[in-house]
């Protein structure tokens, strides 16, 4: 078993990619802190598409920096200041409601378990690409918000 862990040399090491070390993008923290801003307003959020036509983004820059340098850094500041407007992936007109289900929770009273709705989980799909997005809506915010203004498929509709 001798000379199977080895140095690498400095033409192997070009091509390495340090494993231990994960850095969050400014466009995953910016994409976190949306994502969590929506999950306030219970509105869907199309976490998906956002990622994907960011990376799409990236390539195409990448692409045009390869052809007019003959290379492209990934580090290089065009690269990692791509500008990105996520109010898009969460407006309501990106979205069809599929489904509405209510959320049941078992509680206790005296002494028998009794089935209680706390909510509603609402299925949405983008419009865009037909990503499911699903949205847990607590009873009195529903109640509030989506009994009176919206018709809402029946929970027995199939998906």
């Amino acid at each position: 078993m001798e000379g199977i862990i080895r140095v690498a040399s400095e033409e192997e090491k070009k091509n390495f990619i340090d494993l231990s070390v994960k850095k969050k993008s400014v466009f995953e923290e910016q994409i976190a802190a949306k994502e969590q801003e929506v999950i306030g307003t219970h509105t869907p959020f199309c976490v998906r598409c956002a990622r994907l036509e960011y990376n799409d983004k990236i390539k195409s820059v990448m692409q045009e920096l390869e052809r007019a340098q003959g290379f492209a850094d990934p580090n290089d500041k065009r690269v990692t200041e791509i500008d990105i407007n996520l109010e898009q992936y969460g407006k309501s007109d990106r979205f069809t409601l599929l489904a509405t289900s209510p959320t049941t929770e078992n509680k206790l009273i005296d002494g028998v378990r009794i089935p209680y709705t706390t909510g509603y989980m609402m299925k949405y799909q983008c419009k865009k690409r037909g990503c499911g997005i699903s949205v847990e809506v607590p009873i009195d915010y529903y109640n509030e918000h989506y009994n009176k203004t919206i018709k809402v498929p029946s929970p027995d509709k199939k998906i």
